[in-house]
């Protein structure tokens, strides 16, 4: 079974190796708070609101060049 079979909403996702600006965007545009983090089609990990701003907090270079990982 797959998070994507059970859920009833979209489910929206990032890569590990995405940078967190790709889950900023999509909390913006798609009005959401949690994003899950799929390597391949296993899920490994949730990226909420509390997450993205302790990453905007503690990046010492560009959003767009920090990955979520």
């Amino acid at each position: 079974m797959k998070v994507l079979d059970v859920m009833t909403r979209k489910v929206y996702y990032v890569r590990p190796d995405e940078d967190v600006a790709r889950a900023r965007n999509l909390f913006l545009k798609h009005k959401i708070s949690t994003v899950l983090v799929l390597e391949g089609e296993i899920p490994i990990g949730i990226v909420g609101e509390p997450e993205l701003a302790d990453a905007f907090y503690h990046a010492r270079e560009p959003i767009d060049q920090v990955p979520v990982k």
